[in-house]
């Protein structure tokens, strides 16, 4: 293999796991809270409050927390890089091409002619009578 591949596998791998990290980032929340529950516990806010049985769950909810506002910032970004760009060249010559007028507007339009008739019939179409 040369060194240009090599190059190249390498980048592939580092995004895949950009993006793996990005994607998953609250189960590597949760993963490092249960690997390190201990930490957690020592380091808990709620000590002083035994019967919460909190044992550092605080501090996951903050770092979940944390991972979700990162989220939604890059989101932001990505919705912001996503914009699109319209491309206008300006045109160096501007060229008016003289009007064609071989044919006049004298067009003449044929007459109005109605062939409507109504063939309403009132024997038919008789409203409700109102029930006193």
């Amino acid at each position: 293999m040369n060194t240009k591949t090599r190059y190249c596998q390498l980048n592939v791998f580092i995004l895949f796991a950009a993006f793996l990290a990005q994607t998953f980032s609250r189960t590597f929340v949760l993963a490092d809270y249960y690997i390190n529950t201990a930490k957690y516990a020592n380091n808990c806010e709620n000590k002083s409050r035994p019967k919460m049985h909190c044992q550092g769950k605080c501090q996951m909810m903050k770092k979940l927390i944390d991972a979700e506002e990162n989220e939604k910032k890059e989101a932001d970004k990505v919705r912001l890089s996503n914009s699109y760009i319209a491309f206008f060249q300006k045109s160096d010559v501007i060229v008016f091409l003289p009007l064609i007028n071989d044919h006049p507007f004298s067009m003449s339009f044929p007459d109005y002619v109605c062939n409507y008739s109504s063939r309403y019939i009132d024997t038919i179409f008789i409203p409700p009578k109102e029930s006193a």
